[in-house]
């Protein structure tokens, strides 16, 4: 399409002389994503609890995402923003063991300050240094990356740099003392190429509202099959059991 015909489909920039200035923070919403959503209203308001259509539409936007990283969607949970996928993750992880938690300087204040609050459960952060300000290189992780690490938790895009981190030797690093990466791609989703299974991602978490053009509220978490057999979160509920029209208790 022409440039016209993609700033028609923004409401938000259709209008003549108004410029989208990229901020990360949230996109403008596409008019398909405006008509979803009155959709989404309507069927709510005419059926009343369509479930099949509701979980329907779950399963889709799954494979979705999952067809962006190159995962099976049975594989993906759907939440609402990476505090609550965090939160899942660290609920399975004991730190009598492994204590170690790994950032980067250059997080978004979110990855800091969830990480920072599970010192009280045990966890220590250490945090990798960038040398330009822009980006931090693999050994600067690498630098705090030991048998007692458990995860390096970091982003794959920075958000107030737009820098990217050297997601392979990361990988390799921590893999190697026998720790996880748990990779924030909410910066970075849409616009960058990722595969979970060719860059050993174990964990990732991305969201809709930026690159993906959905607006917040929604969020996937990714885990690695294997990693998730090993793991077992203690934040549990409905959804967290594979029958959940079964009503076990």
């Amino acid at each position: 399409m022409d440039i016209e015909t993609w700033r028609e489909a923004f409401p938000a920039v259709a209008e003549e002389g108004r410029i989208h200035l990229n901020n990360c923070s949230a996109s403008p919403l596409p008019q398909r994503g405006i008509d979803a959503r009155r959709e989404c209203e309507r069927v709510w308001v005419t059926e009343g609890n369509p479930w099949e259509t509701w979980l329907g539409k779950v399963n889709e936007a799954k494979g979705r995402f999952a067809g962006l990283i190159n995962a099976d969607p049975d594989d993906v949970a759907v939440l609402s923003c990476a505090t609550q996928a965090f939160s899942q993750v660290a609920s399975a992880l004991e730190y009598d063991d492994r204590s170690g938690v790994v950032l980067s300087e250059l997080e978004f204040p979110t990855t800091p300050q969830f990480w920072g609050a599970q010192e009280r459960r045990g966890a220590e952060v250490r945090v990798a240094e960038s040398d330009d300000g822009i980006t931090v290189p693999a050994s600067a992780y690498e630098a705090h990356i030991d048998d007692d690490t458990a995860l390096v938790c970091t982003s794959h895009a920075y958000s107030f740099t737009g820098g990217l981190c050297p997601v392979d030797a990361v990988a390799d690093a921590v893999h190697d003392a026998g720790g996880y990466l748990f990779l924030d791609a909410y910066q970075s989703l849409g616009v960058v190429p990722i595969d979970v299974d060719d860059q050993d991602i174990d964990m990732l978490v991305s969201g809709s509202l930026k690159f993906l053009l959905g607006g917040p509220g929604i969020a996937f978490l990714y885990v690695d099959p294997d990693v998730a057999a090993e793991l077992e979160p203690t934040n549990l509920g409905w959804f967290g059991v594979d029958d959940i029209f079964g009503f076990e208790t």
